[in-house]
C-alpha cells in the first residue's frame, strides 16, 4: 500500500513543494518487526518551530524491509531507498549485516554496478 504526501509552501513551512512517497507495510510483512512497539526508535529532530521528537522503526528492520521489498518487486524507488541506508548508516549495518535475508543481498548485489561489486560484496562478506 502506498500513500503520497504533499509538503511545501502551506505546509509544514516549506519552501518547496515536494512529492513524498511512503511504503506502509503491515507489521511482520515483508522483514517489518511484528511488535512495533519494542522495535522503534525515538527520533529528535530539528524544526522552525522547535525541536520534535518522532518515533521510526529500528534500523535493521528499515533496510531488512527495503531489501525484501525491492527482491520482490525490483522497483528503482527502492534500490534507491536500500542504497541510501547503506551509504549513510554503513557503520551500524555492519553490526547487523549477517542477520540480513541472504536472497535479498543476493537481489541487491545482482543489480550492482561492476565497478562497485567487489566493495559491496566485501561489505556483505560474500
Amino acid at each position: 500500500m502506498k500513500i503520497f504526501v504533499l509538503t511545501g509552501p502551506g505546509y509544514d513551512d516549506c519552501r518547496y513543494e515536494v512529492p513524498v512517497e511512503v511504503d506502509l507495510i503491515e507489521s511482520g510483512y515483508q522483514g517489518s518487526p511484528r511488535d512495533l512497539f519494542t522495535n522503534r526508535r525515538l527520533l529528535t529532530v530539528n524544526t522552525r518551530t522547535g525541536v520534535k521528537t518522532i518515533y521510526g522503526i529500528e534500523l535493521f528492520y528499515l533496510l531488512r524491509g527495503k531489501m525484501a521489498a525491492f527482491a520482490s518487486r525490483a522497483s528503482p524507488h527502492d534500490l534507491h531507498d536500500v542504497q541510501h541506508l547503506l551509504r549513510t548508516y554503513g557503520e551500524e549495518v555492519r553490526g547487523f549485516v549477517e542477520r540480513l535475508d541472504p536472497e535479498a543481498v543476493s537481489a541487491f548485489l545482482d543489480v550492482v554496478a561492476p565497478g562497485s561489486l567487489p566493495r559491496w560484496r566485501g561489505f556483505f562478506g560474500r
